[in-house]
């Protein structure tokens, strides 16, 4: 992703350190309003709390929330209390649409929700109430359930839904879920292709979601509709051309099924590597479940290391697996939870070339392979990867410092700095969800000791070296704070105590506006630019691109009757012409 900066002039900056510097937790909501945000760590799930907008037009907050007169609909919030509503009551009444799986389109959101009419379909809105609309009715039987929403490029998002078709093909086993595409309208939204993908709103305790975009593909995990490959590694770029099956990684034969069928390969952990490749966790006969990497072609997908050559007795493979850290890429590689045979599970990095595999062993008391650090998901803060991990609980041993805030330069790893002071000796800090916003990383300490004044809360802090900022509480039990995001440098919380919704109106004294401002807007990789440079290919030419006027490249090397389907009303250059859809 890019960072979205945002230019402050310098009278602002000096208000903001005077009157900004302290920590001001704000309830968003009104009295009676309560969220429904899920709160497991992932950064796509059914009840999300969704950042979407421009820097132009700024960054609202999308989630669902309850009150007795409407039932559960689609609220907004801009972070200020007053800017804090319901977007529309879709379902009249104390009824609810229960909007679920929210996911940004651009400066709108699309979700799924339910009304009587219709049943459960897909809808966007722009938060207001005249642009929150159904945009899909996909099954006109029962509810399509639209899941697995996710934006591919400038102008289009994926989903999967079920379809009157769908429905149908496979009665004994339950409806399938086949893939759709839209551009936010109706006449945008369009069927793909018959694809069984997996459970695609399957909720898990971690980072992890069934797919992830890499570029201008979305990476996802199914099956073909008559289910000859398990559930398999798949790619699609909005095309029924560009989705197909990338490789059959685990060819083992399913012998219930008979011939022709093979097993799963439980691909899990995927992370987007650099917009050009994919990082996952893969399970063969051979093997065990071992690190892969994807450029979805099938060539270009292969298993990167084998950690443990071993087999067990059965002849299968022992690898133990890995947990992916985070999509960040860091010094080249990168960083994960993962196992080497003299360290155990240790913090690791990969280029995802053959065999490049590096090992940090951060818990190394002996034997280190029964000691393990089990690091958890960091981010870049100051131009340092920062992280959890854990180097033992004996409080009689002063080496042993149990769960604490790490750092990492590339080249060696450190406890940070205040931690050791903050959390002395086996106090833990264990650091969830870490998010750079506003100049400052804030994260989430998971059930500490909260009798000490520590615990399950929001957390901050300024500088790499710094002291840690317990943010104020909420609750005096524990606020169980969690699906931290970044709203135009203002994080924004939900309180699983009390369900409600929180910023932290604090500004980082001296901050200069643009360093460590956080992540608000894609990167699709090669082809995103701020402007056109040039006008795609000659004339001549049997193909062309085709830009937007902000002279994003959004289709390369098409051919010139295919260049304009499916265009969404708008100005654009085709080739080196003006091409105008009404």
């Amino acid at each position: 992703m890019k960072k979205s900066r945002f230019l402050l002039t310098t009278a602002m900056l000096l208000a903001a350190g005077n009157s900004m510097a302290q920590d001001q937790v704000i309830d968003l909501l009104p009295d009676g309003v309560t969220v429904n945000i899920n709160s497991e760590r992932r950064t796509v799930k059914e009840k999300n709390l969704v950042i979407a907008g421009s820097a132009a037009k700024g960054y609202k907050a999308y989630f669902a929330a309850t009150d007795a007169t409407h039932g559960e609909e689609l609220w907004v919030t801009d972070g200020t209390k007053e800017g804090t509503r319901m977007v529309k009551d879709i379902q009249p009444g104390t009824g609810s649409s229960g909007p679920s799986h929210l996911a940004r389109l651009n400066d709108k959101v699309l979700f799924s929700a339910y009304t009587d009419d219709y049943g459960r379909q897909l809808w966007v809105s722009d938060g207001t109430e005249e642009g929150t609309k159904l945009i899909a009715v996909t099954y006109n039987f029962g509810d399509a359930n639209p899941q697995a929403i996710y934006q591919i490029n400038e102008t289009q998002a994926v989903f999967a839904a079920i379809s009157d078709e769908s429905a149908e093909y496979d009665p004994d086993n339950g409806a399938q879920y086949w893939l759709w595409v839209t551009d936010g309208t109706e006449e945008g939204t369009k069927f793909v292709k018959e694809v069984k993908i997996d459970n695609p709103g399957k909720e898990n305790t971690n980072q992890h979601s069934p797919f992830v975009r890499v570029g201008r593909r979305l990476f996802f995990k199914a099956d073909d509709i008559d289910g000859h490959y398990g559930t398999e590694l798949w790619v699609t770029d909005g095309t029924a051309e560009g989705s197909y099956l990338v490789k059959d990684i685990n060819i083992e034969p399913d012998t219930q099924k008979g011939d022709g069928y093979t097993r799963d390969s439980a691909i899990d952990d995927m992370e987007n590597f650099n917009n050009t490749k994919l990082f996952f966790k893969a399970w063969t006969i051979e093997s065990g479940a071992e690190l892969w990497c994807s450029d979805g072609t099938p060539e270009g997908t292969y298993e990167v290391k084998n950690c443990d050559t071993g087999v067990d007795e059965n002849g299968v493979g022992k690898g133990p697996g890995l947990f992916g850290e985070s999509w960040e890429v860091y010094k080249g590689r990168i960083w994960f939870r993962g196992w080497s045979p003299t360290t155990g599970f240790e913090f690791c990095g990969s280029n995802l070339e053959k065999d490049d595999y590096v090992v940090y062993d951060l818990f190394d008391l002996n034997p280190s392979i029964e000691n393990n650090s089990y690091p958890d998901p960091g981010c870049v803060f100051q131009d340092t990867y920062m992280f959890c991990a854990a180097n033992g609980f004996d409080a009689t041993d002063e080496n042993q410092r149990g769960g604490k805030m790490w750092c990492f330069d590339g080249e060696k790893c450190w406890i940070q700095k205040g931690n050791l002071e903050l959390f002395p000796g086996t106090v833990c800090n264990w650091v969830k969800e870490p998010i750079v916003a506003g100049g400052s990383l804030y994260w989430m300490n998971e059930a500490n000791d909260v009798a000490i004044g520590l615990g399950s809360g929001l957390y901050r802090l300024d500088d790499v070296d710094g002291m840690p900022v317990v943010v104020p509480t909420i609750t005096s039990d524990g606020d169980n704070v969690h699906t931290l995001r970044n709203l135009a440098g203002t994080i924004i919380y939900a309180c699983g105590k009390n369900n409600r919704l929180y910023v932290d109106k604090y500004t980082k004294p001296g901050w200069d506006g643009v360093s460590d401002a956080g992540y608000l807007e894609p990167d699709f990789g090669n082809g995103t630019s701020s402007g056109i440079e040039s006008v795609g290919i000659n004339s001549a030419s049997d193909t062309v691109n085709v830009y937007n006027l902000s002279g994003v490249e959004l289709r390369h090397g098409v051919s010139k009757a295919e260049a304009t389907k499916g265009l969404s009303k708008g100005v654009y250059v085709v080739g080196n012409s003006k091409y105008v859809v009404k």
